[in-house]
């Protein structure tokens, strides 16, 4: 099952049918490890295995699915993406504790987001053998985009490397889609800018 049939269930669960709730977290399990999977950084990944903060976000959710199921406040995947960014901002807190930024105003790039951030860039295909790979392009591409603003951080993340469409990305944001759309456009061109300058070529224009 896909979360995308998640809606029907929902009315299940509304309803008491716990065999629902259990397909409902079969599938929010596979989309909550995707969403890890592009959130987690490398250094926190060290200290913390994707597994458990999974699980941890699906004992949140299953403890609060009664409540959402009645006021419905946002699309379930959205809510769920919502559930993950903040254990994962909580367990960042816990084991970094001495970092002098808040780290709930930075946006962290994983390798695997570096390397959707690089193709998104380059008017090539997604070969895997492609130049713009490899190590020194993803740091370039890591140093270009700590150089944005965190909302241009934020946006770029979410369309690119996690692929959610403009309009999610207006409702997590809570703003229309032609702001969210204006806001992705700038801060795609900015990024850009910063690669070239940092010596990434081949990035578009």
């Amino acid at each position: 099952m896909m979360l995308a049939d998640a809606e029907p269930l929902l009315g299940r669960v509304k309803a008491g049918d716990a065999n629902a709730l259990e397909l409902l977290m079969r599938a929010s399990r596979k989309y909550l490890r995707q969403v890890v999977e592009f959130r987690m950084p490398s250094e926190l990944r060290r200290r913390v295995d994707e597994s458990d903060i999974v699980q941890e976000t699906l004992a949140e959710t299953f403890s609060r699915i009664d409540d959402f199921v009645e006021r419905k406040p946002m699309p379930f995947h959205i809510w769920l993406r919502r559930n993950a960014q903040e254990r994962l901002v909580m367990s960042q807190r816990e084991h970094f504790r001495t970092l002098k930024r808040s780290l709930n105003r930075e946006v962290p790039l994983p390798d695997h987001s570096s390397i959707l951030l690089v193709r998104s860039l380059s008017r090539r295909g997604p070969d895997p053998g492609d130049r713009l790979e490899n190590s020194e392009s993803m740091e370039i591409v890591r140093k270009a985009f700590a150089k944005l603003a965190h909302e241009d951080q934020e946006i770029v993340l979410m369309r690119q490397a996690e692929g959610l469409s403009n309009h999610e990305v207006a409702q997590i944001l809570n703003i229309p889609p032609k702001t969210a759309s204006k806001r992705f456009t700038r801060a795609l061109i900015r990024l850009r800018g910063h690669t070239r300058q940092l010596g990434l070529t081949g990035t578009g224009p």
